[in-house]
């Protein structure tokens, strides 16, 4: 097992960096952080990252949604697709603005996201030592 010290230690450093430069509570910071809790998560928290960061938010049936573009083939033959879309793009959008959000997002796609996000929180939240927990954002 890593040393908590060690565990994310590049991310870790590149979010003091940016602190010392602007202050900690500039927004210059917003993707440091961000990129930070995401090593933790997919270290510590890995179950949690996984729903947060990479699983689509649902699962949609393509009559219903013909707005996306890329699913013209699964349209033909009536089958369900993703949208790719994973909690983390539709919450840190304002951080990630290059990340593309679907069309169509719904009220169950937020209160959806809203138990994912809160799961994980409470993981990293049991994880980290107060020593880390003190520092993050």
């Amino acid at each position: 097992i890593m040393p908590r010290e060690k565990i994310c230690s590049s991310a870790t450093m590149k979010r003091r960096k940016c602190h010392m430069q602007h202050g900690i509570q500039d927004e210059s910071c917003v993707q440091e952080e961000l990129l930070e809790k995401k090593c933790f998560a997919e270290t510590l928290c890995v179950k949690e990252a996984i729903e947060f960061y990479h699983q689509p938010m649902r699962k949609v049936r393509v009559e219903l949604f013909p707005i996306f573009p890329q699913l013209d083939s699964a349209v033909s033959h009536g089958k369900d697709a993703d949208v790719k879309a994973s909690c983390n793009t539709l919450v840190e959008s304002f951080a990630f603005p290059e990340q593309i959000l679907p069309d169509v997002i719904q009220k169950s796609d937020r209160d959806y996201c809203r138990k994912v996000v809160h799961k994980l929180a409470k993981c990293l939240h049991c994880v980290l030592g107060t020593e880390l927990r003190d520092e993050l954002p």
